[in-house]
């Protein structure tokens, strides 16, 4: 906000120059106007590159936080030239100590506010030098840089800056907040094992179709939460919007009789961020500054021999993206867990004996009414389709997803695997637990199960 001098001539400073006859009026000029213009008329003018008078002091600038090795970039502002004939110096201040500034993009050298170092003469400008975030802001525009003429305080103008942060913590346990708009997207997966789908915490956990992709898995329901600072923070005003976003970094699968037996690496990857699995508005709800992203991460449903033992362990980071830079603290976090198959297989060379777009028929089956509810079934013979019953009779199971391609009425090979024919099992110490610790990137073992 620029405070604008007012033009106040001084008559020492004005002369009558005569006109020659004929030649019209007489004229007053300014002659510190035409030689060098006093401190009291410089009009000073300090810049948001990008923002124009009405918005560089709202919505002002927006910098992130340099923390935590995000490598967060510094914003630039601009010291432009004042009156072109004024020989003066202004003066640059901020008396808020949640940013820094510095005279280069990376690295430089701090301008520190001591009197001489924030000092610059109007012949050097206009001067470029870069806003850093150190601290989250307390609330939106908490940071007012001025521009000030050195000799005349009252002629300045000045920018304001909100820094932004979000501190991401984890709960792996209760309840589901209120606020949270993806809660009812949670609550609707279902848990034939009776639990209920609000707790966070173990369960077998079923979606059967949009917004999600089929799965059946024990896992451990989690939430993770991001406190944004300031909890005012609107991100459309700055035209942005929040992410929280998770790599799986390391992990591992071990099967077989004791649980002991390697299964297929895991590959570090980004992880899938469904968006009906998060809230990426800090203000949905009446929350005041909260974003949430929850997972169930665990055991899919395996074709593992009946008695098998099945051990995951993964190691995840998780963290706040805003248009694409690192907000936050990265949170590790990890999950251990172990489950026994104690229920119903259908391994080996089984056949079909009809299909239909949800379903295949074996008339060669015994099959007990819903036996293989909330299980898989996967057709072979270069299909490699696997999908997910939804109800089964004695010679029919129900998908929740019609094949494609569809089946071949002349039989396909497939195999069965029950979902509910699972038991988590305690076998190890600190078993069945999801939690959070510094990651060393080591690709686990089944020591790590311990």
């Amino acid at each position: 906000m620029r405070l604008a001098p007012m033009l106040v001539i001084p008559l020492s400073c004005m002369v009558l120059l005569g006109a020659a006859a004929g030649q019209g009026h007489a004229q007053w000029v300014n002659l510190e106007r035409t030689f060098g213009t006093s401190d009291q008329l410089a009009n000073v003018n300090l810049d948001i590159p990008g923002c124009d008078g009405n918005t560089e002091d709202d919505p002002g600038g927006l910098v992130i936080r340099n923390h935590d090795g995000n490598n967060a970039h510094r914003k630039t502002i601009v010291l432009q030239q004042a009156e072109l004939f004024w020989h003066g110096n202004v003066l640059l201040t901020c008396s808020s100590t949640k940013v820094k500034i510095y005279d280069a993009y990376t690295g430089g050298n701090q301008i520190t506010f001591d009197g001489t170092d924030n000092k610059f003469s109007n012949d050097d400008l206009p001067k470029t030098l870069y806003v850093e975030g150190v601290d989250g802001s307390g609330s939106m525009r908490d940071v007012e840089i001025k521009l000030a003429v050195a000799t005349v305080p009252t002629h300045f103008d000045t920018v304001k800056f909100t820094v932004l942060w979000v501190d991401v913590t984890s709960q792996y346990g209760g309840n589901m907040p209120d606020d949270n708009g993806a809660k009812s997207n949670y609550n609707s997966v279902v848990c034939p094992d009776g639990s209920s789908a609000a707790t966070l915490g173990p369960h077998f956990f079923v979606t059967t179709g949009s917004p999600f992709d089929q799965n059946a898995a024990w896992g451990i329901g989690c939430l993770y939460r991001g406190q944004v600072h300031p909890s005012n923070f609107v991100p459309a005003q700055f035209g942005g919007t929040f992410l929280l976003r998770r790599t799986l970094d390391s992990g591992a699968y071990y099967g077989g009789a004791n649980g002991e037996t390697a299964g297929d690496p895991v590959t570090a990857h980004q992880d899938v961020e469904n968006p009906a699995a998060r809230d990426d508005d800090p203000q949905s709800g009446g929350s005041n500054g909260w974003i949430y992203d929850w997972d169930f991460p665990g055991l899919y449903a395996f074709y593992a021999a009946e008695t098998d033992i099945i051990r995951v362990r993964l190691n995840f980071t998780e963290y706040a993206e805003y248009q694409g830079h690192r907000c936050s603290n990265n949170l590790q976090a990890f999950t251990r867990q172990s489950y026994h198959k104690t229920g119903r297989t259908q391994l080996g060379a089984n056949f079909s004996t009809g299909s239909g777009t949800f379903t295949l028929t074996d008339t060669n089956s015994t099959w007990q009414n819903d036996w293989w509810q909330w299980g898989a079934i996967y057709i072979g013979w270069g299909k490699n389709e696997d999908r997910m019953v939804s109800t089964n009779s004695n010679h029919q199971v129900t998908v929740t997803k019609q094949w494609a391609p569809a089946l071949d009425a002349r039989g396909d090979l497939y195999k069965l695997t029950a979902g509910n024919a699972w038991t988590a099992i305690n076998d190890k110490s600190h078993d069945n637990i999801n939690d959070n610790e510094s990651n060393d990137g080591v690709t686990p073992t089944s020591a790590d199960l311990q």
